[in-house]
């Protein structure tokens, strides 16, 4: 009716979600009525379910007392609900825009007693009532808020005191269901991505600042893991702020898996200003092991800005340290680093000496032996012996698969496809390159 249609445009202006929540209201009011249009069956058209709008209520009286913000419809809305199901949309506004009911139960069970007939009950009437929607039914019963205001409206109404309890307890649901499965650590890989990232916010939420930094730390982990280099940072930088200064050990690893990632994304500035603090906390520490890693990292970063002597002189002390405290991890990164400088250099019977030297240190060090061997591939390539470099990449190619490492896989695919193109076989060369995509 253009009553209804005046009082919509009028105060909805535009807001086409304002719109829908005017609508609902009116719906919940009384005010209007939706009803089936009957066919006419001798119409001969194709039956289609019309549907018409009819005024049922004072709509001037209506539009008198209609708030002007729609937060303060969907207010109304709930608290028109049933004190139950209000609580039931508060706790489920706590859980996220998604929200399953495996976690919505754990919750809602330590605030009430209730039963899952009684649950279902009152999350098919947020349906109903057009807050929620189902989601998904297999292989999780899942539902969504309709629209994020809603969930929103629904979280302001809470207190702080009740907001950091339930986030505590959504966070505990997390924990137990994908972290300590059957009072046994389940293993990092096997954790799903998105796990650590939400016990970050529920952790955050329930002002729990150790539980939060721990999972920071794991957040930042996986996400440079994943070459997820921005949302690394963000998560380091946040268990940083979290980690006392005090705690120099905590933040050493904190601003060494940082530093690592500067070094990935190429940000030399930060990458450098990290490496000044790690440098710091060896010393106050008067840890060799740390003062060799981080001489390392210096070594990896001058390599990178082209400054061999510095890079050489680090590589270098990084072995001396190795040396003295018998650490035959970094000893071979020593190697591998000064292998790295000389081969950029161009100096190849160097490069070939330092990488065997690793070499020998590396059997029992899968992933820094297939790194050892493809740069031995890489000597081997720019010395024009294409038959050592083969084979030392299908050696790195095989540890590769053996330790499931799809990236470090790619990337020696790719090396053994420009060898097969130099020596003319285009068609093992296109094999090759598309095996690395």
């Amino acid at each position: 009716p253009e009553a209804v249609a005046n009082l919509v445009c009028h105060r909805a202006e535009g807001n086409p979600f304002f719109a829908e929540e005017l609508i609902q209201t009116l719906l919940d009011r009384g005010l209007i009525r939706i009803e089936p249009v009957e066919h006419d069956s001798l119409s001969g058209q194709n039956e289609v379910d019309l549907k018409r709008c009819l005024i049922t209520g004072d709509l001037v009286q209506a539009e008198l007392t209609l708030t002007g913000a729609v937060q303060s419809l969907i207010l109304a809305r709930i608290d028109r609900l049933p004190p139950e199901a209000q609580l039931t949309l508060k706790v489920a506004a706590v859980i996220g825009r998604t929200f399953g009911y495996t976690p919505l139960r754990y919750t809602l069970g330590h605030q009430i007693t209730t039963s899952d007939v009684a649950l279902k009950s009152q999350l098919n009437l947020l349906v109903s009532s057009d807050l929620t929607a189902l989601e998904n039914f297999m292989p999780e019963l899942t539902y969504i808020f309709k629209h994020i205001i809603t969930q929103e409206v629904a979280y302001q109404t809470l207190v702080l005191g009740q907001r950091r309890q339930l986030h505590h307890l959504v966070a505990d649901w997390y924990e137990r269901a994908y972290i300590h499965q059957d009072d046994k650590a389940v293993p990092k890989l096997q954790v799903p991505s998105f796990v650590y990232s939400l016990l970050v916010h529920h952790y955050h939420h329930a002002e729990l600042p150790e539980r939060e930094r721990y999972y920071a730390r794991l957040a930042g982990e996986l996400a440079a893991s994943q070459f997820a280099n921005q949302e690394a940072i963000a998560y380091f930088d946040r268990a940083l702020v979290l980690t006392p200064a005090e705690d120099r050990t905590g933040r050493y690893t904190l601003l060494l898996a940082r530093e690592k990632v500067y070094s990935v994304q190429g940000q030399r500035e930060p990458q450098r200003a990290t490496l000044v603090a790690l440098q710091e906390l060896a010393d106050i520490l008067g840890d060799d092991a740390k003062r060799a890693e981080v001489a390392l990292r210096w070594s990896t970063y001058a390599e990178a800005i082209s400054d061999y002597a510095a890079a050489t002189t680090a590589a270098r002390s990084t072995l001396n340290l190795a040396q003295a405290i018998g650490d035959m991890v970094l000893e071979a990164e020593g190697h591998l680093n000064l292998g790295q400088v000389f081969w950029r250099q161009g100096n190849y019977p160097e490069a070939e000496r330092q990488l065997t030297q690793a070499l020998t240190l590396t059997a029992n060090m899968p992933r820094l032996r297939a790194r050892n061997l493809r740069r031995l591939g890489l000597v081997a390539w720019h010395r024009g012996d294409y038959i050592t470099a083969r084979k030392f990449f299908e050696m790195t190619l095989f540890i590769f698969q053996e330790i499931g490492d799809r990236h470090g896989e790619g990337v020696v695919l790719n090396n053994l496809g420009i060898i097969a193109a130099e020596q003319g076989e285009p068609d093992r060369a296109q094999s090759l390159f598309e095996q690395s995509l």
